[in-house]
This record gives structure tokens, sequence and C-alpha cells, in this order.
């Protein structure tokens, strides 16, 4: 083999290795520009949480990405608990507060980000107070009262001693014992009086 044909199938390999160096690097650009991208999710600490109650909510989604947490109310309206943005790696973390006045109904809890619901949770809220839920103040008499729930409770019922009868009985003696008394001092009035003075001897 010449010297001429040696140098070159050394100048082909050179540039196979040059080829493939520069391949290589190409790929591994290439990965490193990708954008990973986390399963879209979200936890909430309690599922079924009651009126008032902190929930906290965590989970992954786009990196960047706005993410909602949202309410859906019995007559249908919707309202918004909180908003949170994601980090470069796609996770948040926030807390929310149920309102205090939920009426009661079935709820729906979730967590949105744009058009994707991440997680939800249904519930159901009972026993909150409503004004047509007042028990009303007892009172005297017979009848039944409405109570919560809409039960019906019959009310206490204070019977009353009946003393007219007995005030009247007690007038007519009364009057009768004066009127005789009367009668018995006009009558020792009048037997001293014709009665003749005696005499001492």
């Amino acid at each position: 083999m010449t010297t001429k044909t040696q140098w070159m199938m050394l100048r082909r390999a050179s540039v196979a290795t040059a080829v493939g160096a520069l391949a290589l690097l190409g790929s591994t650009g290439t990965a490193a520009a990708q954008t990973y991208t986390p399963t879209p999710s979200a936890n909430f600490s309690d599922a079924t949480p009651e009126a008032g109650q902190t929930v906290a909510v965590s989970g992954n989604t786009v990196a960047n990405s706005v993410v909602s947490i949202t309410l859906a109310q019995p007559d249908g309206t919707v309202l918004v608990l909180g908003t949170t943005t994601a980090n470069a790696s796609g996770s948040f973390n926030l807390s929310i507060t149920l309102p205090s006045t939920l009426a009661n109904g079935s709820y729906v809890l979730a967590a949105v980000n744009g058009t994707t619901t991440l997680s939800s949770s249904a519930f159901a809220v009972s026993g909150a107070t409503t004004q047509g839920d007042i028990t009303p103040a007892q009172t005297t008499g017979s009848g039944s009262a409405p109570t919560a729930g809409g039960a019906v409770a019959p009310t206490q019922t204070t019977t009353l001693p009946v003393t007219g009868g007995e005030s009247g009985l007690l007038a007519w003696t009364g009057a009768g014992f004066i009127v005789l008394g009367g009668a018995a001092l006009i009558a020792s009035k009048s037997r001293a009086t014709t009665e003749p003075a005696r005499v001492k001897i």
C-alpha cells in the first residue's frame, strides 16, 4: 500500500469521525431543548370538605400555566376560590377556603387549567341553618309549632286553674260576715241605749 493510499484512507476516516461527532452533538442539543411535560393531575387534602373549611391543593400541569380552583354550586353558578401559576417543572400548590355560608345541596370542587380539568371532587353540604329553619320561641297554648327541617312538634300547653267561682264565693261570704257584724253592732248599741242606768246606793 502506497503512502498516498494510506493518506486518502486516513482522510476519509477523519471525515467520518467528524460527521459522527456533529450528528451526536445535534441530537444532544435537540434533547436538551425539549420541554418536559408531566402528567396533569391535582390532589385535594380533603375531597369532601365542609362549609368554611380550608383545603390544600397540589399537583402537576403544563409548566408556567395558570391553575384555578373552582366550586360549582347547586344553582349552577361557579365560584373561583383561588388561582396560582405552575413553576418551570409544572408543579403547583395553594390553599383555598370554602365559604362558610354554603347552602344545603351538591357541590363540585375542581382544579382547572384552561379548558382541562386536572381533578374534581363532588360532595354534599347538609345541616346548614337558613331563616326558614329557625324554631320559633315556645309559647303557652295549644297547637303545633314548626321546627328545623319542616317537622311539626307539639308546643307545651299550660293549663291555668279556674278561680272565678271560688273568688265569687269568698266575696259573698265576706259580705255576709260584714252584714252580720254590722247588725250585731247596731243591736248592741240599741240595747245599751234602752237599758236603765243602775243607781249605786
